[in-house]
């Protein structure tokens, strides 16, 4: 379980059993301010992801990396920082049937910026969530929803889209932001010779165009 202390002064912190039930005390970490991630990708074991509530660690074939944290403790929570070089975040996770919604909220804002879903019966892993973040620092925290799962896998952190100009762009180009299932496929026929496909109804790709774009083909 994780607290953030306001910097600046000594202070005095007490814990209180609310009940005659037992609770327990085995350690305490002191830590420094809550560091600033650059772009990058980070795994789920990061030193500089915070979990609270509990978590539990998989290892084995099919997470990004071949590992992730799974929880569905309704407390359960994660927090990490990004600094400014940070305009893009892409979440990695499972998805199955046990699993459930997992909110994305913004330096402490009391509505979430984006909620993950589930979107799959079948047990997928490293499915992408891509959200869209406004320049300078920020306090990034994922709150699983309920008594269903939630995961954490890998992390991209990216830099801000580029808006496109007119020109022709194949379906890899990161300035691609994609959402949901996708599957890549290699073959004679597309441009390029690949192409992603998806039958999943929550999938998306977006992209930003610029001013000497007047038509999309």
């Amino acid at each position: 379980f994780n607290i953030s202390v306001p910097a600046g002064s000594n202070r005095v912190i007490e814990l209180r059993n609310t009940s005659s039930s037992y609770i327990g005390v085995e350690a305490v970490a002191l830590l420094g301010a809550l560091p600033y991630l650059q772009t990058g990708s980070y795994q789920e074991s990061n030193s500089n992801f915070i979990y609270s509530g509990n978590w539990v660690g998989f290892t084995g074939a099919g997470p990004q990396g071949g590992a992730f944290k799974y929880s569905n403790d309704p407390n359960a929570k994660m927090i990490f920082g990004v600094d400014n070089t940070v305009g893009r975040i892409t979440f990695y996770r499972t998805t199955h049937n046990i699993y459930g919604s997992t909110q994305i909220y913004l330096d402490g804002a009391l509505t979430p910026v984006a909620t993950m879903n589930n979107t799959s019966s079948g047990l997928l892993f490293g499915v992408p969530f891509t959200v869209t973040i406004p320049s300078g620092n920020h306090t990034v925290e994922l709150r699983n929803v309920g008594t269903n799962y939630s995961s954490v896998d890998r992390i991209d952190l990216l830099a801000s889209s580029a808006a496109l100009p007119a020109g022709t762009y194949q379906e890899t180009d990161t300035n691609l932001i994609y959402n949901g299932v996708w599957t890549d496929n290699s073959a004679v026929g597309p441009l390029g010779g690949t192409r992603k496909f998806t039958n999943d109804p929550n999938a998306s790709v977006t992209f930003s165009v610029g001013s000497t774009v007047e038509r999309v083909t």
